[in-house]
């Protein structure tokens, strides 16, 4: 028998999963992660753990895209998809947000670069909570997308604009863009392919979108 965290699901905290693990680690219970497949409709399973913590992630980035071409070929071919439309999760629209757009496209007009702040759904993402000290390969340094931010912002050259995405259940229901600053703003309801064709470099910190 083997015990599933699940680690996708609506009804589960991180806190529970991290409970279980050890419970099962008390009583030789095998114990794998469950989390929704990055192509709609598939579910990935990982005895190590979830997303940057996976077995899969930390192969990766221990041996290098080189080692992995096959996956980037597969990275490239959803890419191809993905901007057509085929794969599209539940609630994800192509949409273009014309008022987002217009306002990336002045903003390339005036400053040299455009960078993109990409948030993640930080509850549950192991950004938050922050006590989980095992988490080597998430960030120890922003305590939310949102410092993430705001860091970026402190570090940029006056030539540089700063778009920043956040996750869209991070702030449901907001929409276009809210200006911060005469070099910052956060942009809603674009979808990030659209986003990523008009910025120079993209920042995040794990499972964007």
């Amino acid at each position: 028998e083997i015990s599933l965290g699940l680690v996708g699901s609506e009804m589960c905290i991180r806190d529970s999963h991290l409970i279980a693990r050890r419970i099962c680690e008390k009583l030789f219970i095998p114990f794998a992660y469950w989390h929704p497949g990055f192509l709609p409709g598939t579910m990935a399973f990982d005895y190590t753990g979830m997303l940057a913590e996976s077995e899969f992630h930390q192969d990766l980035a221990s041996k290098g895209l080189e080692e992995r071409s096959e996956w980037l070929e597969l990275g490239w071919e959803y890419v191809e998809q993905a901007k057509a439309g085929v794969y599209l999760r539940p609630g994800k629209s192509n949409r273009i947000n014309d008022e987002v757009l217009q306002f990336i496209r002045k903003q390339k007009q005036q400053f040299k670069k455009i960078l993109l702040v990409i948030g993640s759904n930080d509850y549950r993402t192991g950004v938050l909570p922050q006590d989980y000290v095992n988490s080597d390969l998430h960030s120890r340094y922003y305590k939310s997308s949102d410092s993430l931010f705001e860091g970026v912002v402190s570090v940029t050259e006056d030539d540089t604009f700063v778009v920043y995405k956040p996750h869209p259940n991070v702030y449901p229901g907001r929409s276009g863009v809210e200006a911060i600053s005469g070099r910052a703003a956060l942009v809603f309801d674009l979808p990030l392919r659209h986003l990523l064709e008009q910025v120079d470099t993209s920042i995040t910190i794990c499972s964007s979108g």
